[in-house]
């Protein structure tokens, strides 16, 4: 009995001292919630085969608003083209993970560990310029 409650000191004494685990950096998600047009990679974690990747690229390209995707199965990385001004929610490139990993079933469940931007945002969008020969407004005369 005595060595148990040894035992169980010992236990509770080297789990207080460990080091807690660090949190995963998932930064990247705030800065990345919305993809806006442009060229974005994303780390993938869980693909085992070429049958995985081949299901990602099919699936994100489902994705209204993506234009192109591929995926290096050696790096892990999947690289998305979004060609419209309207974006694409992150949550829909995980949902399309979910579904490529529902069709193939090998191996964990596909998930993001990374993301980012290849390519700099596109200039905001200048007003119209005003048409040659257009009457000007007319200012008002005091009274």
């Amino acid at each position: 009995m005595r060595t148990l409650a040894i035992v169980l000191a010992l236990g509770s004494w080297i789990a207080a001292a460990a080091p807690a685990p660090k949190a995963p950096d998932d930064s990247w998600r705030q800065s990345l919630r919305t993809l806006q047009e442009g060229r974005y990679q994303f780390g993938v974690k869980g693909p085992v085969c070429n049958a995985c990747t081949k299901a990602i690229v099919e699936e994100a390209k489902a994705v209204r608003g993506v234009q192109d995707a591929s995926m290096d199965y050696e790096e892990g990385v999947l690289r998305v083209t979004i060609g419209t001004e309207r974006g694409v929610r992150l949550s829909q490139i995980e949902r399309a993970l979910n579904r490529a990993y529902r069709r193939v079933r090998l191996g964990p469940p596909f998930e993001l560990s990374s993301g980012r931007r290849l390519d700099a945002p596109p200039p905001p969008k200048a007003p119209p310029a005003p048409k040659q020969g257009a009457a000007k407004p007319k200012k008002r005369q005091p009274r």
